[in-house]
């Protein structure tokens, strides 16, 4: 890992790097902003130490250039000050992206702690890049397995041509290869629900580094009174505990629970919901959501969640594949339609052409580059195999509206 100093005054340089030399990070410091640029472009570092006051180009004016550099958006800045400055300064700092400013005379400790903070940072980062490769190669294998299948359908249609003996095999064959695309479908459902664990455990775990470093801080500083340490103590098992949940939430949805149980609809949109709707956030797409009554199913609520998950995620796809910069919105509603009741998915995708609605529900068939073609088949087998109920789609003034039935129960049942 590396660390860039900037700084026009060789003396503040020389001590800047005493102060982070038995860190383990690879230190490069430079005299100018024009210098920090260049390193910049070819480079990654943990954080930047600026130096505000330089000649030529100051503190403020590198820290502009360096965010119009795509690879540098995010990268932590601490700007370092030799007197105090003014709020509208401050104000301008973080508006470029500061993170902290720090004061000289420094203390090497402050200095320390708050630099260990952004390495913490960075070595999680590395470690969600590793979890996206990862995702990215299960879903290139689910893609091969998806085309031996398509080719074993074909062997099968030759087999039925020649011999009436062989129709009972190939229905074998259909149903395990029926399970096998939902096994398929739940992977690549658990693939995308990591990805949204990831953008929910984000800003606890940054939280959580600051609540640490402001432990530290205080005590270095001896401040760490009883009251402030069980304050941050108790922070601390917040966000710990909205983590734990977050992870509990994971596990219940995937748990392999076919027990049939009546369940309240309303639960399973909304525990949905809380697991993609940071991911959701992410690309600028809102979910509202219309209960006009509470409603009850019977069928197992995992399952039930799953074809909601998967429903969410194509609208997502719909809606980022027409609208990659603006995001969209996605409508929920809850109804009761007859004897049955009716969750209805809206989106600002853009809809489905006419000659794609007839096969929606088609095993392998797919509107999508890299779409595997079996989540809406395995929701249609859950929702009318398993909950005697019914998938519609049409589309709606912006995008498509999926509908999913399932029979009331009798009246007197609650929960």
């Amino acid at each position: 890992m590396q660390i860039l100093i900037v700084d026009d005054t060789q003396s503040e340089l020389l001590e800047l790097k005493a102060i982070l030399d038995n860190m383990g990070l690879k230190i490069v410091a430079v005299d100018s902003g024009s210098k920090a640029l260049s390193c910049l472009l070819f480079q990654d570092f943990v954080a930047v130490l600026l130096d505000v006051d330089m000649p030529l180009m100051d503190g403020f004016e590198t820290a502009t250039l360096l965010r119009k550099q795509t690879r540098n958006l995010h990268l932590p800045i601490i700007f370092i000050v030799s007197e105090p400055i003014l709020d509208s300064e401050r104000i301008k700092g973080y508006q470029l992206g500061a993170v902290d400013y720090i004061l000289t005379p420094i203390i090497p400790e402050i200095l320390r702690s708050k630099v260990a903070v952004f390495c913490d940072l960075y070595r999680l980062q590395k470690q969600e890049l590793v979890i996206s490769q990862n995702l990215q190669d299960k879903n290139t294998l689910i893609e091969q397995q998806n085309l031996k299948l398509l080719e074993s359908n074909e062997a099968i249609k030759q087999l039925n041509k020649n011999l009436e003996s062989r129709v009972n095999d190939a229905l074998i064959k259909i149903r395990e290869k029926d399970h096998l695309m939902i096994h398929q479908s739940r992977l690549a459902l658990m693939g995308e629900m990591i990805g949204n664990i990831a953008h929910q455990w984000r800003q606890p775990l940054n939280s959580l580094g600051l609540v640490l470093g402001n432990i530290q801080d205080a005590n270095q500083h001896q401040q760490l009174t009883p009251e402030y340490l069980a304050h941050q103590i108790s922070e601390g098992q917040r966000l710990i505990q909205k983590m734990s949940t977050t992870i509990r939430d994971f596990q219940d949805f995937f748990r392999p629970d076919k027990k049939s149980e009546y369940f309240q609809i309303s639960r399973c949109i909304t525990n949905s919901i809380e697991l993609i709707n940071d991911s959701f956030k992410a690309h600028n797409i809102t979910i509202t959501v219309h209960l006009s009554e509470e409603l009850v199913a019977l069928g197992s609520p995992n399952e039930y969640s799953q074809v909601l998950l998967n429903l969410f995620s194509n609208a997502k796809e719909a809606i980022f594949d027409k609208h990659p910069d603006h995001g969209g919105c996605i409508d929920v509603q809850l109804r009761r339609a007859g004897s049955e009741a009716c969750v209805t998915i809206s989106d600002s995708g853009g809809g489905i052409c006419d000659s794609a609605l007839q096969h929606l529900y088609e095993p392998y068939f797919t509107t999508k580059i890299h779409g595997g073609g079996i989540g809406l088949y395995m929701s249609k087998m859950i929702v009318e195999n398993s909950m005697s109920g019914r998938i519609s789609a049409s589309n709606g003034e912006e995008g498509a509206q999926i509908s999913v039935f399932t029979p009331l129960p009798p009246i007197g049942v609650l929960l």
